[in-house]
């Protein structure tokens, strides 16, 4: 359905603040009820079927800054497909699916909706050509629901369509999907009471957009190939907390775990182990995966698509090697080890042991030198360590955080939670120690780094990892890499970045003792976040400096 945005009929007035919106749905044509007016101004907390959310300015402005032709959906589609919805969308769809509990997906009348607010047709009222995220203007997005529905809303760049009327995308798989995570609710993120939930949405001058030459700013980039299309899906949950119910995805994505692991050559693969199965004398390789992943999504290609851990073995180098598949949600480092150690049974391994941190892990590998009880860890090796994740810090970053890893992660267990993630408000995911640890402000982040002890030994190596174009040519789209990764240089204030991490923050040794990488290389590794070990990372550079002997930094 049409909405004519310099139509003052189509506005409705907010008694709150005077700014005028626009009703979403049927009551956009006019068919409003003074029982909706009365649930949109909070009068009445009884809502009918006329409308399902509202679109106005962010705050201050009377109007939303926008004019010409709004295109939305009457009530929304439980039957998306492809060709019109965008391959991105039925991938989310999917993901709600398999994040939420099984029986909602067994109820055919518990489908996941979709909702679109098309920008194809409009245009800003005071066009922009180069922005900052400050000057970005806003709009509000009201979005109604129930106790017990939740929301997944994001920006979908994506093809224009061909013909009149409902039109058919040019390439169904040509999207890009940007996250817009909700506000904060008045009764502190229990869905108990609330019938509402409200989004920052951000009106993008141009579908594209790129940094410009001077890094602190972004250049909109006109074209007629690609729209800007806001998403809603809407479906039944649990009517819970936010905590509780992505504390339920992570159980049953299997994210919420502490398991010992031992390397097997002869299956090349890792099994679930007790202290009784492994050999307590023996000289150790340990492994520490990163963030929303596990030992096998980390350095799966080690040992699935090479024999670098067997050759470890097979030269002598290592007699056992071990990994942690450990929670990096919901507990910081230190409750980690802790785990760590009560598999271990507090007993000691006697030999000094190696290690290998990747992102979040190498907050762990660092904790793990600082209270382990059961190992001592000579040296250990960092690849793009999450010392300090920018997204933390910056205003409204973790919606870019998401965004981000949504694109490096294969479809699978991690990008189903990092759909349910994007559910929930920036104030609900702080609370999460897990994901805090790698916010350089916080207390849990700045125990570990600024630890002082005179006494410790152990070495470590950091190998960081940066961006670049034709890492991500083959089977990425043009919009993709110029507009997230434009976004992520300004966001994180460095164009040396992997995606997730700034590369300066990933070479940080403290509170360890570093050594000069293997053969000086100390430059970037051109890679990007979850895709560097074993693929993008050197095997042999890798090596090198896992088996380097202590020396000074110089």
């Amino acid at each position: 359905m049409e909405i004519k945005l310099d139509d003052a009929a189509s506005y409705l007035t907010s008694d709150r603040d005077g700014a005028s919106f626009i009703p979403l749905g049927p009551a956009a044509r006019r068919r409003f009820t003074l029982a909706d007016i009365s649930f949109i101004q909070r009068r009445t907390r009884t809502r009918g079927n006329n409308i399902w959310g509202t679109l106005g300015p962010w705050e201050g402005d009377q109007h939303i800054p926008l004019k010409g032709n709004l295109l939305c959906s009457a009530r929304g589609s439980q039957h998306s497909v492809s060709e019109y919805a965008g391959q991105a969308t039925l991938d989310e769809i999917a993901q709600v699916r398999q994040g939420r509990e099984a029986f909602f997906n067994r109820d055919p009348d518990s489908a996941v909706l979709e909702r679109y607010i098309s920008l194809e047709d409009t245009q800003l009222t005071a066009q922009l050509r180069q922005f900052t995220f400050g000057e970005m203007p806003y709009g509000r997005l009201t979005v109604f629901v129930q106790s017990d529905e939740g929301a997944l809303v994001y920006l979908q760049r994506m093809p224009r369509g061909t013909g009149r009327g409902k039109r058919k995308l040019q390439d169904a798989d040509d999207s890009h999907v940007e996250y817009l995570l909700p506000e904060p609710t008045d009764d502190d993120n229990d869905c108990g009471e609330r019938d509402r939930l409200n989004y920052r949405v951000p009106l993008y001058p141009e579908p594209e957009f790129e940094l410009t030459d001077e890094g602190d700013a972004l250049r909109g980039l006109p074209s007629s190939d690609y729209k800007m299309v806001i998403k809603v899906l809407v479906f039944k949950r649990r009517n819970s907390s936010s905590h509780e119910v992505i504390k339920r995805a992570a159980a049953r994505l299997g994210l919420s775990r502490h398991n010992l692991l031992r390397y097997l050559p002869e299956s090349s693969g890792f099994v679930d182990v007790g202290f009784n199965r492994i050999e307590p004398g023996a000289k150790t390789l340990l492994l520490l995966h990163g963030t929303f992943s596990s030992t096998a999504g980390t350095f799966g290609d080690l040992y699935e698509k090479a024999d670098f851990l067997s050759s470890l073995m097979a030269a002598g180098h290592f007699e056992q090697i071990l990994a942690l598949d450990h929670d990096t949600i919901f507990v910081s480092p230190e409750e980690n080890v802790s785990r760590f150690d009560e598999i271990l049974c507090d007993q000691q391994l006697q030999k000094p042991v190696r290690a290998i941190g990747f992102s979040r892990g190498a907050l762990v590998l660092k904790q793990m030198t600082m209270s382990s009880h059961t190992v001592n860890i000579e040296h250990g090796v960092t690849v793009a360590g999450a010392n300090h994740v920018g997204y933390f810090s910056a205003l409204r970053g973790l919606k870019w955080l998401l965004t981000a890893m949504r694109h490096l992660s294969p479809p699978g267990p991690t990008r189903t939670f990092l759909s349910t993630l994007a559910q929930h408000s920036d104030k609900a995911l702080d609370r999460l120690e897990g994901l805090r640890a790698m916010d350089g402000g916080s207390e849990i982040n700045q125990r570990i780094l600024q630890y002082e002890d005179p006494n410790s030994s152990t070495t470590l190596i950091p190998i960081t990892g940066a961006f670049h174009p034709e890492l991500v040519t083959p089977g990425w789209r043009r919009i993709t890499r110029r507009s997230l990764n434009a976004a992520i240089c300004v966001l994180l204030a460095t164009r040396q970045h992997d995606w997730v991490v700034a590369v300066q923050e990933q070479g940080r040794a403290e509170p360890l003792r570093p050594m000069r990488p293997p053969d000086g290389l100390d430059q970037p590794i051109r890679g990007l976040h979850t895709r560097m070990v074993g693929d993008q990372l050197d095997n042999a550079y890798l090596k090198k400096a896992l088996l380097s002997e202590p020396c000074s930094c110089g």
